[in-house]
């Protein structure tokens, strides 16, 4: 799987999420279809930051959402192909802290990097799990696809 497809619609709905919610990260959860080729967004799903001590720079999304966006893929014919987030005055690269929290291999990573609440950069990641404990990100492209 080489790229994270996106058409720019969608794309733009989760910029404005990512400015709405600053000085805080924004999280949400990509909805869509993977194959050998390329995981493709069909929607998105805005969730609340539920990082309780540091939301200006951690994130995470309640387990509440995570099954209601299981169901609602499910009953779309979708599965949960990644998950975005965006680092307010960071850059569009994932940080220690995102690996830590990062819990489904095979998944897409969108992080969008942003400045005076704006997004100035936007990077894909791929979760790779070589067993339980060994994570990596690896990029991947994101290619933004016109409506």
């Amino acid at each position: 799987m080489d790229a994270l497809q996106i058409n720019a619609e969608l794309f733009a709905g989760i910029s404005a999420h990512a400015s709405a919610e600053t000085p805080n990260e924004c999280c949400g959860i990509l909805l869509g279809l993977a194959t050998a080729a390329a995981i493709s967004v069909s929607t998105f799903l805005p969730t609340a930051n539920s990082e309780p001590a540091d939301p200006a720079h951690r994130h995470s999304i309640a387990p509440a959402d995570l099954i209601l966006a299981q169901k609602n893929a499910r009953l779309s014919g979708l599965s949960i192909i990644g998950f975005y987030h965006s680092h307010p005055e960071g850059p569009a690269q994932w940080s220690q802290a995102d690996l830590d929290g990062a819990h489904w291999p095979g998944c897409a990573y969108l992080i969008l990097g942003m400045k005076h609440g704006r997004v100035e950069a936007f990077n894909a990641f791929l979760l790779v799990a070589r067993g339980p404990a060994e994570r990596s990100f690896a990029p991947i492209n994101v290619k933004i696809i016109s409506n």
